[in-house]
């Protein structure tokens, strides 16, 4: 399971689509979308949460771009990642966890878990090719 460009490339196309869903979710949870009504406060934490899944995707970005040339910086920024996902497991402010709301919406963080967990365990293995250690 070593780095190379085709499965970079695979990981940037499951999460360009993953994007675009948690963003469809979004809209869903927005005036844009019929069934909307403004008195229900869950639409907006539906939005907040949704939103701040979709904001660590440009730290993703980043790891993507670093994997080749400086994998070091790409497993910094994927453990910053799978650390923030791993709070959705926790209740927040009293109230269920976020990975709940995910499920609700179709976006299943346990599969955005798997992603990483491949493409970190891709760079470590790139890492010690060439002798480098993050340890």
């Amino acid at each position: 399971m070593s780095f190379d460009s085709k499965s970079i490339l695979a990981l940037s196309g499951r999460l360009l689509m993953l994007t675009g869903d948690i963003a469809m979710q979004i809209r869903m949870n927005s005036p844009y979308n019929s069934r909307y009504d403004h008195r229900d406060k869950q639409h907006g934490v539906n939005v907040l949460f949704l939103s701040d899944l979709l904001h660590h995707f440009e730290t993703l970005g980043r790891a993507i771009g670093y994997a080749e040339h400086e994998p070091e910086k790409s497993c910094v920024l994927v453990d910053l990642v799978q650390g923030a996902f791993a709070q959705y497991r926790e209740p927040f402010d009293g109230k269920p966890p976020a990975v709940e709301i995910f499920r609700a919406h179709g976006i299943d963080l346990d599969y955005v878990d798997g992603l990483l967990a491949h493409f970190a365990a891709s760079l470590e293995e790139s890492l010690q090719n060439t002798g480098s250690d993050l340890h």
